[in-house]
């Protein structure tokens, strides 16, 4: 799935042929790499990076096709590096990024290009994009969980069900 940047020099292969999908979850989840790598080989759950969680319930392991996933089982997130990357760049506020649609997916291979311009480069990291990657993840953190109330009427099931402990 070689989707070129305007260059054509940049693509998905290039950029997992440069950079390992554990190196750009380290750093857009702000995540030391030997944390990550215990958890592929171990297959033990660590607190969740992008959002305030106190029991372990995110995990990493590589898929049949050698993607490297993180899932959080709280249901926050669910995908490879490149969705993860999305993830972090949506919460600036300009709108969710889907990697489905191509002009996303390219903004994504240009910010992890950018982000790591050392390797791709041979320039000096750009330390206002850690800072933005820093601030857009703690914006993640700090989302308050939706939870939505409906009230119903009761149907035949949850009346026998309450009646069984003497509720009617």
């Amino acid at each position: 799935m070689g989707r070129s940047i305007n260059s054509g020099n940049i693509t998905k292969k290039t950029i997992l042929e440069s950079i390992s999908q554990i190196s750009i979850f380290s750093v857009y989840f702000d995540l030391p790499v030997n944390i990550i790598q215990h958890c592929i080989d171990t297959g033990e759950l660590i607190l969740s990076p992008i959002r305030i969680d106190r029991h372990p319930t995110v995990g990493f392991r590589y898929d049949n096709r050698g993607k490297l996933k993180m899932r959080d089982f709280g249901g926050y997130f669910w995908g490879d590096c490149f969705d993860a990357v999305a993830f972090v760049l949506s919460q600036s506020g300009d709108g969710i990024i889907d990697i489905s649609k191509k002009d996303d997916f390219i903004l994504v291979l240009k910010h992890i290009a950018s982000t790591f311009s050392d390797v791709f480069y041979g320039v000096k990291r750009d330390e206002n994009l850690k800072g933005q990657i820093k601030a857009n993840l703690e914006i993640a953190r700090n989302k308050k969980p939706i939870i939505e109330l409906v009230v119903r009427n009761w149907n035949e099931l949850d009346q026998s069900y309450w009646n069984q402990f003497g509720i009617n």
